[in-house]
């Protein structure tokens, strides 16, 4: 019973996201950072058909894959795990809206081919961690076919804002992709942990992950029942679907719409409070990631200090973080459904109140 909620999961979310649920595979994970890894691994194995029983030794030439500077870094530690080695990672440039260059990955896998590197595999974020920012998933869908390489989409978080009528077109070519990385313990809050990777290759998991045993049950010989030891990391595990499935009985997919877009309009909402109070929003994205600082401002040690002064007030919680051609910044990012307008209005008094108080203070000194 475990497997087959699981199953119907993963069909289901394959069809969410835009692949055929007939022909959609996948498995559940400990999170992102095991979705992630997995796909590195399937990519792997259908670039090199050999890699699963001679390894890296095996491989003609060096292998490489391609991800933004915005990307998540369990990409880094997935490279060391499967032997390749951090090196395997090419970053590639972002525009100035933090985006994937497109233009920039087609020349970096043309000169590493030309350099005698193997180029395997592209990955997109939709909703990077640090800027909530969507890469044009289909200009690299484009770039990736062109090229023969395995296109795999990490919207751990973002990707739920595919729920969305009105925000389904900034997700427009993820349904191209060949994998995808889901975590359903960030937006739809289900608790931790509940990843998932999807892919629309059926049979690429049995011939990265399967394994023969004589000791494993064989209740399920014979059956059309996918036993998830076969085609995973993991052996054995907890019914990590089961809560899922229970979610989307009790909300349904309107209930996880309505949240979504309650949530991506309180990020709005701070956006448009933040900017009315005089801070510079630094970052464009249509999910709720706001990241913003006083205007003129790019000293990490006075937004750290304002930071500190609202997280120990206790009725709010922001980080600093770095972005690219930018410098630091001031981050709040909105991901409980209770969020309501009250808290965003409070959070921007907060910070103005807080800004104005180190600023005097830095005056002074």
């Amino acid at each position: 019973m475990a497997a087959e909620i699981e199953n119907h999961l993963i069909s289901t979310f394959g069809g969410l996201f835009g692949y055929d649920e007939a022909g959609t595979e996948g498995t559940f994970t400990s999170g992102g950072a095991e979705a992630n890894h997995t796909a590195l691994l399937t990519a792997i194995t259908a670039h090199f058909p050999d890699f699963p029983e001679h390894g890296v030794r095996s491989l003609p030439r060096q292998p490489v894959f391609y991800v933004s500077s915005q990307s998540h870094h369990s990409f880094l530690k997935a490279a060391r795990f499967c032997g390749l080695g951090t090196g395997a990672v090419r970053h590639v440039e972002v525009d100035k809206q933090l985006r994937m260059s497109a233009g920039s990955l087609s020349d970096m896998i043309r000169r590493d081919t030309a350099d005698g590197l193997e180029p395997f595999m592209v990955v997109a974020s939709a909703g990077t961690t640090n800027a909530g920012v969507i890469d044009p998933l289909q200009q690299i869908a484009d770039v990736a076919r062109a090229n023969g390489l395995w296109y795999h989409v990490d919207a751990a978080w973002g990707g739920a804002a595919s729920f969305v009528s009105e925000l389904k077109g900034y997700f427009a070519g993820m349904e191209q992709s060949d994998s995808i990385t889901f975590d359903a313990h960030k937006w739809m809050s289900v608790p931790m942990g509940a990843g998932i990777y999807l892919t629309r290759h059926r049979g690429i998991l049995n011939r990265t992950c399967a394994i023969e045993t004589s000791y494993m049950p064989k209740d399920a010989a014979g059956l059309d029942i996918r036993d998830p030891y076969m085609h995973s990391m993991q052996w054995s595990r907890r019914s990590i679907g089961l809560k899922v499935f229970m979610s989307l009985a009790a909300a349904g997919k309107p209930g996880y719409e309505s949240v979504i877009r309650h949530m991506t309009a309180m990020g709005d909402r701070l956006r448009s409070r933040l900017e009315l109070a005089g801070f510079e929003i630094c970052n464009e994205t249509p999910l709720p990631v706001v990241c913003f600082r006083p205007t003129g401002v790019r000293d990490m040690q006075i937004l750290q200090a304002i930071v500190r002064k609202i997280v120990n007030s206790g009725q709010a919680w922001i980080s600093t973080t770095q972005l690219d051609g930018q410098g630091p910044v001031l981050r709040a990012c909105i991901t409980n459904f209770r969020t309501e307008a009250e808290h965003t209005d409070r959070l921007a008094e907060l910070v103005k109140t807080y800004t104005a108080e180190v600023m005097g203070s830095e005056g002074q000194g």
